[in-house]
């Protein structure tokens, strides 16, 4: 199972960094799902022109079952802060948002208090606003999905 480190810095800049398994990954190093950023323009004939300006990848990481307090108590105060980042195995750092901070929480394995997992949902919080889609880790996209910028 990969491992992700869950990083974040609090409101006087120190980093805190803590690694965990996970089961599931999604998103990081390839773009499965993305969310473009676009506007619409309606011209005067009715003409509508749509005009991507950037995206952002979409990332899902569901760590494994654990029992252990501080750990749980990590994953709040990464939730809560203001600048949180998702670091895999290949040094892939993400600067990310949850999606849904209202409905962050757990999950009880087995209806099991004592094997809780968590779903991180979140999505890059940094426009990227190149044509192809370039992780960075030197995949490129940009012929396969290149023509939806």
């Amino acid at each position: 199972m990969p491992t992700v480190t869950l990083k974040y810095k609090d409101s006087s800049e120190a980093t805190f960094t803590q690694a965990y398994t996970a089961t599931h990954v999604r998103g990081i190093e390839t773009p499965d799902e993305v969310a473009f950023r676009q506007v619409k323009i309606e011209l005067l004939n009715g003409t509508i022109i749509d005009k991507v300006w950037g995206w952002r990848r979409r990332i899902m990481v569901r760590l494994a079952a654990f029992n252990n307090l501080t750990n749980e108590e990590f994953i709040f105060r990464w939730a809560r802060s203001e600048n949180k980042y998702i670091v895999t195995e290949n040094s892939v750092e993400v600067y990310v948002s949850l999606l849904n901070p209202e409905e962050f929480g757990n999950e009880w394995i087995n209806e099991n208090e004592y094997g809780k997992s968590y779903t991180l949902l979140c999505e890059e919080r940094t426009i990227q606003t190149s044509e192809e889609f370039n992780t960075g880790y030197g995949m490129d996209y940009g012929e396969d999905y290149g023509n939806q910028l």
